[in-house]
């Protein structure tokens, strides 16, 4: 008798035992869907709201690049085209291409409002820091650094321009303008790509288990445990056709990049890159994919002001070329 009572108490033990982790296991199954899914989700709203401030800012800063560079190459141009004689209209056609908005200025807006509205003075100490560096690297002139400590590149570049045209000097070869497509341009493009080739994946991985997920119908484990008293995984409205076209079309957009850094243009491969739209996770993901993206703006921004301050001395050579009476 007490050899059956233990055979059945020992089934009876191993029933319960088998039982509880049945529901163990469907609770992590659940949470595990639950989790695939409420990502999935986001990521489908993320299809349809407005671009984070960091994605508009990194966007912002690389249109300014572009735009910049592109005044550079207007500005050779309208200087090569000056007849005999005119080369003191230099100074004012590079004052038109130094007006233009440069990219501390999102930059400075974006961390003000942000993170140091409470002490400006540390924001314009940061960019000043920057225009200094460039400053020193390009001119090797000390002399400017109160001009730089106001945090803007362009009262630099004027004054390179109206001291170098204004005191002559050795005229030099013309050589071309400089253009934003050396390393700095190519190690951001490559940065944004690495960065944009992740995301994508870890975007797909999610998009296809939510797909499996969804195509699953509840087992003989999933009737029993919706009898007992356990969360349930809520419903999601998830745009997987959306999320696959948006997946699809950003590896289109890598693809034009890698060309436009193989034709020596990662200055334009920054600017599409930086403003494509991902559907990004919401949750820990997503918020350290926004964060490298912002940590691109600030040596894109660098590079934009060493690029206008090398702008600015170029002009000094060629405008003291013209005078001594060579050709453009």
């Amino acid at each position: 008798m007490n050899a059956v009572m233990l055979s059945s108490i020992a089934a009876a033990a191993i029933a319960a035992a088998g039982t509880a982790f049945a529901v163990v296991l469907r609770l992590r199954t659940r949470r595990h869907r639950r989790t695939i899914l409420s990502a999935a989700s986001g990521m489908s709203d993320r299809l349809r709201a407005e671009a984070l401030p960091q994605r508009v800012l990194l966007s912002q800063v690389a249109a300014m690049l572009v735009a910049q560079d592109e005044a550079a190459a207007g500005l050779e141009s309208d200087i090569r085209r000056l007849p005999p004689g005119r080369a003191a209209e230099i100074e004012g056609l590079f004052s038109r291409f130094n007006a233009s908005e440069e990219p501390t200025e999102p930059l400075a807006r974006f961390l003000g409002g942000h993170a140091c509205h409470s002490d400006p003075a540390a924001l314009v100490a940061f960019t000043g820091d920057a225009v200094r560096r460039a400053a020193r690297e390009v001119i090797g002139d000390e002399r400017l650094h109160d001009l730089a400590a106001e945090g803007s590149a362009r009262p630099v570049a004027t004054a390179i321009v109206v001291h170098g045209l204004g005191t002559g000097g050795e005229a030099v070869a013309a050589r071309p303008a400089p253009r934003l497509n050396g390393g700095d341009m190519q190690t951001a493009a490559k940065a944004l790509d690495e960065l944009t080739r992740r995301q994508i994946h870890l975007a797909t991985l999610l998009h296809d288990q939510a797909e499996a997920l969804l195509k699953v119908r509840p087992g003989i484990l999933a009737k029993i445990a919706s009898t007992l008293p356990i969360p349930r995984t809520p419903r999601h409205a998830i745009d997987l056709g959306g999320i696959q076209v948006a997946l699809d079309a950003a590896g289109e957009v890598l693809d034009i990049a890698g060309d436009l850094v193989s034709a020596d243009e990662p200055v334009r491969a920054v600017r599409i890159l930086a403003g494509l739209h991902l559907p990004v996770p919401e949750g820990f993901p997503g918020r350290v994919f926004h964060r490298e993206l912002l940590a691109q703006v600030r040596p894109l921004t660098e590079a934009g002001i060493r690029h206008r301050l090398s702008v600015a001395h170029w002009t000094v050579h060629i405008g003291r070329h013209l005078a001594g009476g060579a050709a453009p």
